[in-house]
């Protein structure tokens, strides 16, 4: 009943329950809850986050007897057999208790095998931790370019899961100074770092749109290598005064499309070969989600030019469209495109080679597919400024494409993330985290024989079954 109830709170407070409330935590607890249940130094919350085509990524916390963050190594043994006698073993950081631990130079399509310890203690395997897995394999054909998302960044807000503050702040709310600029910063430096080719973001930019947040998150991803592409979210639709952004107190617009006439904003732009289409899924009076009738006559008349050119699609926008997502939603949370537009948004897309849906809104790495688009997936992903923490990367092959999900590293990241997985009375993740293929998986354009099997509450994901979508 308890996690019942919490997961109520959680869906409605990423479905948009939060905006617009006097943002004032109350005390909550630090990363090192239930620590007295473990050794002290032992690795604590053990998670492979990330499995590629050659490396993987483990994360942990280690605590002192007093429920501290204690500084330990961070050590990894792994190897391609199950003895761990044959493992290599690698220390990879001293005197750190937020552990982030990359390994890479590993062989595409293989299994491997692994254990985490700090001060010669192991990690306890579980389904976050299972101490297995395969690497995935590039789809065929060669490599056309990269891409990343983020998702909601939400520049401005100044304290992480409330569901509501009337007539207090329920549950305990986390906050720290500037918290989402930092993890949007380090999101950015990160995605430079890789040398990914293209941003894309699935919305909630800001926390209420006002112009000091529109601008701010406009400085930070100015700061990308490369050129990046934004959509409009709940949190980022009209709120100021007409005086102070014209002439609809729309500064969402204004900042980041200053030529276009107020309304929604959708738009296309080629990349790689592709058509990258953001739309806007925002109902610009109640933030809930909908999809106009102006923008499905514009981009059916996009994806036929598309078509007239042999160029497939990625759509973006905020809120989940998929039935199985709606489906799924804990009433009277229906965080999602209402149904009558997104079946026909569905419908629209239908007969064109419109490749992968990229949805956010929710917080969650999700993956969910509908009866009109096939085995297409439709994505939704965690965001950048709580726990999970991090952003997507998507290799796009000419046969598929690749989708890793990459926590952020900075020091401040790491015990941030650690800190906000307690949020909602320490059930976040079972909703939020999703399973290591929802986070990480191959998608063949060439395999109609591979059906499509939708995520499932609460994250299982059957050992050993292919990371394919």
């Amino acid at each position: 009943m308890r996690r019942t109830l919490t997961l109520l709170l959680v869906a409605v407070a990423v479905a948009g329950g939060a905006p617009g409330v006097a943002q004032q935590p109350v005390a909550a607890p630090g990363p090192c809850q239930r620590a007295e249940e473990r050794v002290p130094g032992a690795p604590l919350n053990v998670e492979l986050v990330t499995v590629s085509d050659s490396s993987f990524t483990v994360t942990w916390l280690t605590c002192d007897a007093e429920g501290s963050p204690l500084p330990s190594d961070t050590t990894v043994s792994y190897g391609s057999s199950p003895n761990p006698l044959s493992w290599t073993t690698v220390r990879l950081e001293e005197e750190v208790a937020f552990h982030h631990a990359e390994v890479e130079g590993l062989e595409a399509g293989r299994t491997y095998f692994y254990q985490v310890s700090s001060d010669g203690l192991p990690g306890r395997y579980d389904r976050y931790h299972p101490g297995s897995f395969t690497t995935l394999t590039p789809p065929p054909g060669r490599l056309l370019f990269s891409f990343a998302v983020l998702a909601d960044v939400h520049i401005g807000e100044d304290t992480s899961g409330l569901a509501t503050s009337t007539p207090f702040p329920f549950p305990p709310g986390y906050s720290a100074e500037d918290y989402a600029e930092a993890m949007a910063t380090a999101a950015v430096q990160e995605i430079n770092a890789r040398g990914i080719a293209l941003t894309v973001l699935s919305a909630d930019n800001t926390s209420h749109a006002k112009l000091r947040e529109v601008l701010d998150a406009k400085a930070i991803l100015d700061g990308l290598v490369g050129p990046y592409l934004v959509a409009r979210g709940a949190h980022d639709r009209p709120s100021e005064p007409a005086a102070v952004c014209r002439p609809d107190g729309d500064c969402f617009r204004e900042v980041f499309f200053p030529r276009r006439k107020p309304g929604h904003i959708f738009y296309g732009e080629r990349f790689g070969g592709y058509d990258v289409i953001a739309l806007d899924s925002v109902d610009l009076a109640t933030g809930t989600g909908e999809i106009s009738d102006q923008q499905l006559a514009w981009l059916e008349q996009r994806l036929e030019r598309g078509r007239a050119d042999g160029r497939p699609a990625v759509i973006f926008f905020h809120h989940p469209v998929s039935e199985w997502s709606t489906t799924l939603a804990i009433p009277p949370a229906v965080f999602g495109v209402n149904q009558q537009d997104a079946q026909e948004f569905l419908r629209t897309i239908a007969p064109y080679d419109v490749r992968l849906v990229i949805n956010a809104h929710t917080h969650r790495n999700w993956i969910s597919y509908s009866p009109w688009t096939g085995r297409m997936p439709i994505l939704e992903v965690g965001p950048s400024k709580e726990y999970p923490g991090g952003y997507s990367m998507i290799r796009v092959y000419e046969g598929g494409f690749l989708r890793t999900f990459h926590r952020l590293g900075c020091g401040f990241c790491r015990r941030w993330i650690e800190t906000t997985r307690w949020q909602y009375l320490g059930q976040y993740p079972h909703y939020t985290t999703g399973s290591l293929r929802d986070r990480n998986f191959v998608h063949r354009f060439d395999r109609p024989d591979v059906p499509g099997v939708p995520s499932l509450p609460f994250n299982p994901w059957p050992p050993g079954a292919p990371m394919e979508a």
